[in-house]
C-alpha cells in the first residue's frame, strides 16, 4: 500500500474506515416520530371543537405555533447541513483533499438521519482517499456504497469501475480482471458516457499493469482521445499511460526513434490537461519518463539556442561583407590624376608693405611734403655743380615754407 502522509494529516486505514462507517450508518426515523407534527395538528383541531374555557381555546393555537416553529427550525437545520455538504464538495473539486476528508469524518454522525446526504458524503470520502493514494481505505468506502445500491444502477456501475481502478493500483489483478469482464457489456451499452470512458481507462491501466505495452498502443492509439473525452481533464491520466507504453517500447527497440516521439506527443497531451506533479502523484513509475522527456527538452532548447546564435552570427557577417562590397562598387576605379587646383603663392614682403595704408595727413602737411619731394627730386636730378648761393637760396625758401 502506497499511502501519502503529511506532517499534519495521515489518511485513515481500512480498519478505521470500516469502524467509522459502521458506527455512523444511516438510520431511519420511526413512523410515529415523522408523523408527530401531523398528530399534534389533529389534536389541536379536535380541541377547538370542545373548547369550553379560555385555556382550551388557546391551547390549540399554542400547539399550532409549536409545530410551525419546529418545522422552521428543522428546515434551517437541514439547510445548514446541506450547505456544509456543498462546501465539502467544493473543497473536493478544489483538490483540498485533506481538508475535505477531515470535514467528512466529522459530518458522518450528523447526517445519520439523512440517507441521501450520508451516501453522498461516503462517495466524496472515497474520492478524496483515492486522491490521497490511500487506495485500500478508498476501496472500503466504494464497497460500502456498492453493497447498498442495485447492481445494474448506473451509479453502481460507475462505482464498481472506480473500485476496479483501485484494485489495479493495489495489484489485485485477478479481482480487477473479473470485474472488467463482468462490466464490459454494461459499459459498452453506454457509449460516449463517463461510464464507458472509465471502463476504457481501466482496461488500458490493466494492460499497462500486466506489461502488455504493444497491445495497449495498438488498441488505443487511434481512438483513445475520443474514448476518454467524457472524463474531462482526468483523461490526462490515460494519455500518460499511453506515453508510458510508448516509452517502454522505445527501450525495447532503441534503434527506433518513432516510439520515443510518440511518447513525447502523448505526454504533451497529458500535461496540457494535468500538471506533471498530479500525474506523478497518481503513478510514481512515470517519474522515469518525465525525467527523460525533461532532459530531452532541455537538450533541444540548448541546441535551438546555439543554432539561433550561429544563424545570427552568419547573418551579421554576411551583412558586413555586403556593405564592404557596396563600398568597393561605389568607389571610382579610373587611374587618371585628379585635377589639382593651383595654390596661391604666399605673399611677398613687398606686397605686405604695400598693403599697409599710410597714416592720414592734413592738406597743409601734404602740400609741404609734395614741394619738398619735388625740390629733392630736382636737386637729385641736377648733374651740374651748384654754387653756395643757390644752396643758400634753396635753404631759405624751405625755411620760409616751413614757417
Amino acid at each position: 500500500m502506497n499511502q501519502r502522509a503529511t506532517p499534519t494529516f495521515k489518511p485513515p486505514s481500512p480498519e478505521q474506515v470500516t469502524d467509522h462507517l459502521r458506527r455512523c450508518a444511516p438510520r431511519v426515523s420511526r413512523a410515529w416520530v415523522t408523523q408527530l407534527p401531523l398528530i399534534l395538528l389533529l389534536v389541536a383541531a379536535g380541541m377547538t371543537l370542545f373548547a369550553q374555557n379560555a385555556l382550551t381555546a388557546i391551547l390549540p393555537w399554542l400547539i399550532l405555533i409549536g409545530v410551525v416553529a419546529y418545522a422552521v427550525i428543522r428546515v434551517r437545520h437541514v439547510r445548514t447541513i446541506q450547505s456544509r455538504v456543498m462546501r465539502i464538495s467544493e473543497w473536493t473539486q478544489l483538490e483540498q483533499h485533506e481538508r475535505a476528508t477531515r470535514a467528512i469524518w466529522k459530518m458522518l454522525p450528523v447526517v445519520q438521519m439523512m440517507p441521501e446526504l450520508h451516501g453522498r458524503l461516503v462517495a466524496l470520502m472515497a474520492h478524496n482517499l483515492d486522491r490521497l493514494t490511500a487506495w485500500p481505505a478508498a476501496e472500503v468506502a466504494y464497497d460500502y456504497l456498492i453493497q447498498r445500491m442495485p447492481a445494474d444502477h448506473p451509479g453502481s456501475i460507475q462505482l464498481q469501475l472506480q473500485r476496479t481502478v483501485l484494485q489495479l493500483f493495489n495489484d489485485e489483478l485477478t479481482s480487477a480482471d473479473t470485474n472488467l469482464r463482468k462490466l464490459r457489456p454494461l459499459a459498452m451499452e453506454m457509449s460516449a458516457s463517463p461510464i464507458s470512458a472509465t471502463y476504457h481507462y481501466a482496461a488500458l491501466l490493466q494492460q499497462v499493469s500486466t506489461f502488455h505495452y504493444a497491445d495497449a498502443v495498438a488498441e488505443n492509439k487511434d481512438e483513445l482521445v475520443d474514448r476518454l473525452r467524457p472524463l474531462g481533464v482526468e483523461a490526462g491520466h490515460g494519455y500518460a499511460l499511453m506515453a508510458w507504453s510508448c516509452y517502454q517500447l522505445s527501450l525495447r527497440e532503441p534503434e527506433s526513434t518513432t516510439w520515443m516521439q510518440q511518447a513525447r506527443d502523448w505526454w504533451h497531451k497529458a500535461t496540457l490537461l494535468l500538471s506533471t506533479q498530479k500525474l506523478l502523484a497518481r503513478q510514481d513509475e512515470l517519474k522515469a519518463l518525465a525525467a527523460q522527456i525533461a532532459y530531452k527538452a532541455q537538450s533541444q532548447d540548448e541546441q535551438v539556442v546555439e543554432e539561433i546564435v550561429e544563424q545570427n552570427t552568419a547573418q551579421d557577417l554576411e551583412e558586413v561583407h555586403q556593405l564592404l562590397d557596396d563600398q568597393v562598387i561605389l568607389e571610382p576605379e579610373s587611374h587618371e590624376q585628379p585635377i589639382q587646383t593651383p595654390e596661391k603663392p604666399s605673399p611677398s614682403l613687398l606686397d605686405l608693405v604695400q598693403s599697409v595704408e599710410p597714416p592720414a595727413v592734413s592738406s597743409h602737411e601734404e602740400a609741404a611734403q609734395t614741394d619738398e619731394a619735388a625740390t629733392d627730386h630736382d636737386v637729385a636730378n641736377d648733374d651740374s655743380p651748384q654754387d653756395d648761393t643757390q644752396v643758400d637760396d634753396t635753404q631759405q625758401i624751405k625755411e620760409q615754407k616751413h614757417d
